[in-house]
């Protein structure tokens, strides 16, 4: 503990610098002084039952930090942003409160547009378009949209029933339309990060969210106004039947069902493929006072994918269903808030033919070839060991072969061909059982000053989909115990994190290594709310310092692992037996703002990390696939070596610096 023990010694001077500032310059106010939530009146426009809105935000902000990917001394392993800004533009338009009190029709949108200064192509990029050479699909392209370009983060109409049909306002049911925010409970099983940009800077996580999920919603109260009401939600993520193209697109020509019937002669999609959400919650509140409150709201979600991606796009569809419930009380300045929830459902995993036409550097030349199937003899163009050349007279025999695992490492028939050991998976199917639950204990001394700790608790287990040390050893058919959530960007309640925790570019965590003897031995990585446990306290002190409002927020967050990783000698490309230990670190945030003017924010944010053993027992693992392809995108030597970043255990650290104005 001797290494950690600066950090124990940052968070208590930190701690103590603030309550000795705080304690001479607000010893004396009153509470009526203190600092209030920003909330700037919009600009408004009355014109008979009329009312137009306007409001802005403007935010800008630089950004340094290092190791905060790989926890390295490499100096690669560091970001720098001068600046960067956030701009939203709402609009919004009400009719009927003059006269009735209450928006009988209320519209609402918000313009966005952000990136960092002198990186314009950071702002959007094209879609994904499958580059294809004669018979073979080799890769994707996309290219960045080098313009500072503005887009709809917001677009909907809201309508009041009883306003529609000239009825009482007093249950206020009304019915949501377009592209808004939705959350249940904290945000955990389900938030609002429909389109999240991976954005480091700031701690606020609905700063990075550049879009909400298209969707319906009914809400109104059941029996008084504010004390009991309900929300019924449903939510189009994706929609693949929208036109005749996507319906006819050949996705499927590699699925076979159980008895090896393969798809190759009827690829299409099929009609029907469309990813929609439905969620339900009850929110109860029989005390709502000043200092005293207890809301309790159980809550359930049913979000059906119907084309999910393990290797590739539509190899799998799911059904996830999640029941929870979540709960917030105080009473005389004590706060208790609580939620917790459980995974239901089932992953389908389709039987595939991993065999694609693809191409290869043969000695200077660009050749056509099977991926999963391999020449015994050298015939023709073929080689003996090698990949075979993707012609007609193989490709009849590839297609035509049997289906099925027992035919991995095979010969297909008399010919002169051989499947690889990984060509086919069988179909299967994996339930969902993940738990989690968060807690927070908090005491306010004062209405400028608070105590808390935060409890959190996420299950985790192995990617059932993924061989770890051999072919074949995935969980299949068996119980993922790893808790989902969806379009969660949780960062804690009332203690924040920084690192961990914060938005979608929080540091990722390594599920599980896979052994050298397998084709993608690189690691897993968790982003989300998972395989995690944590316990950190937090103080937050209010002042006034000449006339501006100020917040000081530090903290200490300890973590672990859930479900211990599985250490491999990369060396050897085999197990030593042993997982890696559980403890992740410890992690120290500074949060501070104070208003320099009504509505202009100062804000800072300070972050250091301390990895834990964990760290230490993972050191020197490479980074993941898909962030080695992002590296070697434009290489263009055809050097044969290989450079990659490894995994370390040093401290890390960052900081975030920024204004913020509205009006």
């Amino acid at each position: 503990m001797k290494r950690y023990m600066p950090f124990f010694i940052f968070f208590t001077i930190l701690s103590a610098v603030s309550i000795i500032a705080y304690a001479p310059i607000c010893e004396n106010l009153k509470e009526e002084e203190i600092i209030k939530p920003l909330k700037k009146l919009p600009f408004k426009w009355e014109f008979g039952d009329s009312v137009l809105e306007f409001a802005t935000r403007f935010r800008v902000e630089a950004f340094y930090g290092k190791g905060i990917q790989q926890f390295s001394q490499d100096p690669l392993d560091q970001i720098l942003i001068p600046a960067k800004h956030t701009i939203d533009f709402s609009m919004g338009y009400g009719l009927g409160r003059p006269s009735r009190g209450y928006e009988v029709v209320k519209l609402k949108t918000t313009i966005r547009t952000r990136g960092t200064w002198g990186a314009p192509e950071s702002i959007a990029s094209s879609g994904n378009a499958s580059l294809k050479l004669s018979d073979a699909v080799f890769g994707v392209h996309t290219h960045p949209i080098n313009r500072y370009i503005l887009w709809m983060r917001e677009l909907w109409m809201d309508i009041s029933l009883e306003g529609i049909f000239n009825q009482p306002n007093i249950f206020n049911h009304k019915f949501t339309m377009g592209f808004f925010p939705f959350e249940l409970g904290r945000g955990i099983s389900l938030g609002s990060a429909y389109a999240t940009d991976p954005d480091i800077l700031g701690y606020t996580p609905m700063v990075g969210i550049d879009q909400f999920a298209p969707g319906f919603k009914f809400s109104g109260n059941l029996v008084l106004p504010n004390y009991l009401s309900y929300d019924v939600y449903a939510a189009i993520l994706r929609n693949r039947s929208d036109t005749f193209t996507n319906v006819n697109l050949a996705t499927q020509g590699q699925e076979f069902d159980s008895v090896g019937e393969s798809r190759v002669c009827y690829p299409a999609r099929g009609f029907g493929k469309i990813d929609y959400l439905v969620a339900g919650r009850i929110i109860w509140r029989p005390i709502s006072d000043h200092n005293k409150r207890f809301h309790l709201e159980p809550y359930f979600l049913y979000d059906r994918q119907s084309e999910q991606r393990i290797e590739f796009i539509g190899d799998a569809d799911s059904k996830l269903g999640t029941i929870g419930f979540a709960l917030n009380s105080e009473y005389n300045g004590f706060i208790f808030d609580f939620e917790c929830a459980r995974n239901l459902g089932r992953q389908r995993v389709k039987g595939w033919d991993r065999n694609i036409v693809t191409i290869e550097n043969r000695s200077g030349i660009i050749t056509i070839v099977n991926s999963e199937v391999t020449a015994v003899a050298t015939e023709g163009n073929d080689i003996a060991g090698k990949k075979a050349i993707s012609i007609p007279s193989n490709q009849t025999i590839i297609n035509a072969a049997p289906r099925g695992e027992q035919y991995n490492g095979q010969q297909i028939g008399e010919t002169n061909l051989q499947n690889s050991n990984q060509r086919f998976t069988n179909p299967y199917s994996n339930s969902y059982s993940g738990f989690m639950f968060v807690s927070d204990l908090a005491y306010r001394f004062a209405p400028n000053w608070r105590f808390a700790v935060e409890v959190g608790y996420a299950s985790g287990d192995v990617n059932p989909n993924r061989d770890i040390e051999g072919l074949g050893d995935s969980n299949k058919d068996g119980d993922y115990r790893g808790f989902i959530s969806l379009q969660e960007v949780y960062q804690g309640s009332l203690v924040k994190s920084a690192f961990l925790l914060n938005d979608s570019a929080k540091v990722p965590r390594i599920s599980n290594f896979a052994s050298l003897n397998l084709s993608d031995p690189t690691a897993n990585l968790i982003t989300r709310f998972n395989n995690i446990i944590y316990v950190g306290p937090s103080i937050e002190i209010k002042g006034v310092f000449f006339d501006m409002p100020w917040t000081v927020m530090p903290n200490v967050i300890s973590y672990w692992q859930e479900f211990p990783l599985k250490v491999f000698d990369r060396i050897n490309g085999v197990s030593i037996g042993r997982n890696a230990r559980q403890w992740l670190g410890l992690e120290g945030n500074f949060f501070g703002d104070i208003m320099l003017a009504q509505d202009f924010k100062l804000f800072f944010v300070g972050a250091l990390y301390f990895p834990g053993s964990y760290y230490d027992d993972i050191k020197g693992k490479p980074i993941t696939k898909d962030q080695k392809s992002a590296l070697d995108r434009i290489e263009r030597t055809g050097y044969p070596g290989e450079y990659v970043l490894f995994s370390s255990n040093h401290v890390a650290f960052f900081m975030n610096l920024g204004l913020e104005y509205r009006f």
